[in-house]
C-alpha cells in the first residue's frame, strides 16, 4: 500500500555504498551527520513524523498508534527498571518531550562504542528529551572476558638484552560456556566474578605504573559485586554488567534511562509490529532479500552471509527476521513460519512447534497466545535490522548508531522505504577512538606500514636492479662503492648496447654475469635491510596491539577516559 502523497523515487531511493570508517588516531572522534547538526536531525525527524500523523494511510495511522503505544510503554518500563538501582531525575512530560535512544550489549566495551552513552545524555540535556538505552540481551555472549595487552620478556644470553614481546591476555570475568543470548546467561562462578577487578589491576600496574589505581574497573567493580548481590542465584551476568556500567556513569553526570531488548520485546505494541511483519511475510521477504541483493553489490560483497543472510523459503515453510529459542533449551534459532487453517505456525524446524490464532485485521488473539508463549519460557526476539526498524519508527525521535549498526541501517532504510513505504528517519553515528596511555608513544602501525612498504621495495631494487641503487644520487654508498660503481656503470653500458644493438646469448650472458657480481656486493646491505625490515615486522605487531581501539573501557584511567568522552561530547549542538 503507498501513503498518500509518496513519492515512487523517494520510496526506490538505490542503495549506495557509504564510506564509514572509524578514527585511527588517538583522541578522535567520529559523527556522522557532523556533532553541530545533530539537533537539527532531531527536529528534521519531528517534522518528518508530524507528516506521518497527518497521513491519510491506513497502515501508517496504525504505525503512529503503535508508536505512540510503544513510547509510553517504554518511558514508563525504563523508569521502573532504572529506579530499582540507582535514582531517577524528574523526567519532562514523554508525550511531548523528544526520545533519544541508542542500544548495545551489555558487554564491558570500548571507549567509542560507550561514547553512545555519554553522547545520549548531553542530548537529552541539550534538547530537554528523554534519553534511554537499551541493553541488547537478545544478542549471544560470545566471550566473558577481556583482553589486556602486556608485555613479556624472553630469556637471552648474558651479553645479549632480553627480548620485549607484546601479547594480549584473556581476563575472565566468569567461567566460559555455551553461546547463548545474555537474557539466559547466569553468572556462574561468583568467586571469579569478585576478582575480577584485582586480576585486571595486577596486569596493569606494570603497563600504568603511575595510573593503575585510577583504572574504571577499580570504581565500576563494587557496583558489579553490589548487582550481583541484589541479582542472587538468578542474576543474568550481562544485566548485572550493564547496570554497574549504568550506576558509574551517574557518578559522571550521565542522566540516562536504561531497559533491556527483553522487555521491549514483550510490548504489546511491539507484538503487533512483529505481526505485520509475519502475516505479510512472503511480502517482506521479497524486500528484504532483494534489499540484501543491492546492498552487497553496492559494497562489493561477494559472501552471501553479510552483512546477514537471505531470509529462506523451505517448502511451505518461510523463516522470518525474529530468533526463537525456549529457557530449557536457550539455543538461539531461526523463526520459521507457515500458514494454517487456524492461524500461523511457528517453528524453529526442530523441536519447537506453536500455533498462533490469527483473525482478520485483530492481533488481540494473536498478542494473547504470543504471551502464553513467553510464560511457558518459549521466546521469540527480533534480529538486528528489526531491532532498529521498531526502535527508530515506534520508540524514538533519534538513534544514535555506532560505525557498524550505522553500515546495517543503510539496509534498514531500505526496508522501512520498500516495505513500510515511508521516508526513514534519519539516525546518528558516532565513535570514537581512544588509546591506552602506554601507546601514545609508539609509532602507529599505519607509519610502519609504510616503512615496511619502502624497505621492501628497496630491497627488490637491490636484488634485481641494483644499478639503480648504486647510481642514484643522494643514495648513502654501501661497502666498496667504487667496485659497486664500476660494474653498475658497466652494466648500464651493456643495457644500452642491447637495446641498440639487439639482445642476443652474448649479451644475455653478459648481463647475467654483472647482476651475479652487483648481488654478491650488494649483499651485505641487502642482509641488513632485511634485518631491519624484520625489526619493523616485529615492531608492527606490537603497535597493533599497544594502538588498538577495541579494549575495554574498564582498563582506561578513569580521569582521562572521562574528559576525553565529555570533550567529544561538547561538539553536539
Amino acid at each position: 500500500m503507498k501513503p498518500s502523497g509518496a513519492s515512487d523515487l523517494m520510496l526506490e531511493i538505490p542503495i549506495r555504498h557509504r564510506q564509514l570508517r572509524a578514527p585511527r588516531e588517538d583522541r578522535s572522534v567520529l559523527f556522522d551527520p557532523p556533532a553541530e547538526q545533530a539537533t537539527a536531525l532531531l527536529a528534521a525527524n519531528r517534522e518528518k513524523w508530524k507528516a506521518l500523523e497527518a497521513s491519510g494511510d491506513a497502515l501508517h495511522q496504525q504505525l503512529v498508534r503503535l508508536a505512540r503505544e510503544a513510547r509510553s510503554e517504554l518511558v514508563d518500563q525504563a523508569v521502573a527498571y532504572t529506579s530499582v538501582y540507582r535514582s531517577v531525575a524528574t523526567l519532562p512530560d514523554g508525550n511531548t518531550a523528544p526520545i533519544l535512544l541508542s542500544g548495545h550489549q551489555p558487554n564491558l566495551f570500548h571507549p567509542g562504542v560507550w561514547l553512545k552513552n555519554f553522547a545520549l545524555s548531553t542530548l537529552g540535556k541539550l534538547t530537554g528529551g528523554i534519553a534511554i538505552n537499551l541493553v541488547v540481551d537478545n544478542d549471544t555472549l560470545r566471550s566473558a572476558s577481556i583482553a589486556v595487552p602486556r608485555e613479556t620478556s624472553s630469556d637471552a644470553a648474558p651479553d645479549v638484552p632480553p627480548q620485549h614481546d607484546v601479547t594480549v591476555a584473556q581476563v575472565p570475568i566468569d567461567t566460559p560456556s555455551t553461546e547463548i543470548p545474555f537474557e539466559e546467561r547466569r553468572l556462574q562462578d561468583r568467586q571469579l566474578f569478585d576478582s575480577f577487578a584485582s586480576r585486571t589491576g595486577d596486569l596493569l600496574a606494570p603497563l600504568l605504573p603511575q595510573q593503575a589505581d585510577d583504572a574504571i574497573v577499580h570504581r565500576l567493580w563494587p557496583y558489579a559485586m553490589a548487582a550481583a548481590d541484589r541479582a542472587g542465584v538468578d542474576g543474568r551476568l550481562g544485566l548485572i554488567l550493564a547496570e554497574a556500567r549504568h550506576r558509574f556513569e551517574q557518578d559522571l553526570g550521565l542522566e540516562t534511562l536504561e531497559l533491556p531488548l527483553s522487555v521491549v520485546a514483550n510490548f504489546d505494541s511491539f507484538r503487533e509490529f512483529a505481526l505485520l511483519i509475519l502475516t505479510s511475510i512472503e511480502s517482506f521477504q521479497n524486500v528484504y532479500n532483494r534489499s540484501l541483493a543491492e546492498y552487497r553489490k553496492a559494497n562489493r560483497i561477494r559472501s552471501r552471509s553479510h552483512p546477514v543472510p537471505d531470509l529462506v523459503v523451505d517448502g511451505d515453510w518461510l523463516e522470518t527476521p525474529f530468533w526463537i529459542w525456549t529457557s530449557a533449551a536457550p539455543l538461539r534459532r531461526r523463526l520459521f513460519m507457515r500458514r494454517t487453517a487456524s492461524g500461523i505456525e511457528l517453528s524453529d524446524r526442530a523441536s519447537i512447534r506453536e500455533i498462533l490464532p490469527l483473525e482478520r485485521e485483530n492481533y488481540s488473539a494473536s498478542i494473547s497466545a504470543w504471551k502464553l508463549l513467553e510464560a511457558r519460557g518459549i521466546k521469540i526476539r527480533p534480529r538486528a535490522l528489526v531491532t532498529t526498524m521498531f526502535a527508530r519508527i515506534c520508540l524514538s525521535d533519534l538513534f544514535l548508531h555506532g560505525i557498524g549498526g550505522a553500515k546495517y541501517d543503510e539496509l534498514t532504510d531500505a526496508l522501512v522505504r520498500r516495505y513500510l513505504r515511508l521516508d526513514p528517519p534519519a539516525y546518528l553515528t558516532c565513535t570514537a577512538t581512544t588509546h591506552l596511555p602506554v601507546a601514545r608513544d609508539i609509532e602507529s602501525p599505519a607509519k610502519i606500514s609504510q616503512s615496511i612498504a619502502s624497505l621492501t621495495n628497496l630491497m627488490r631494487e637491490i636484488h634485481y636492479r641494483g644499478e639503480r641503487f648504486v647510481l642514484l644520487p643522494g643514495r648513502e654508498a654501501p661497502p666498496e662503492s667504487a667496485e659497486l660503481t664500476a660494474l653498475a656503470r658497466k652494466k648500464m653500458m651493456v643495457l644500452e648496447a642491447g637495446l641498440a644493438a639487439g639482445w642476443n646469448r652474448t649479451w644475455h650472458e653478459k648481463l647475467v654475469q654483472l647482476n651475479h657480481s652487483l648481488a654478491a656486493g650488494l649483499a651485505p646491505h641487502e642482509r641488513q635491510l632485511a634485518q631491519e625490515r624484520s625489526q619493523l615486522v616485529h615492531a608492527l605487531k606490537e603497535s597493533k596491539v599497544w594502538k588498538s581501539r577495541e579494549y575495554s573501557f574498564v582498563i582506561f584511567p578513569s580521569t582521562i577516559l572521562q574528559e576525553v568522552l565529555l570533550d567529544f561530547c561538547k561538539r553536539l549542538s
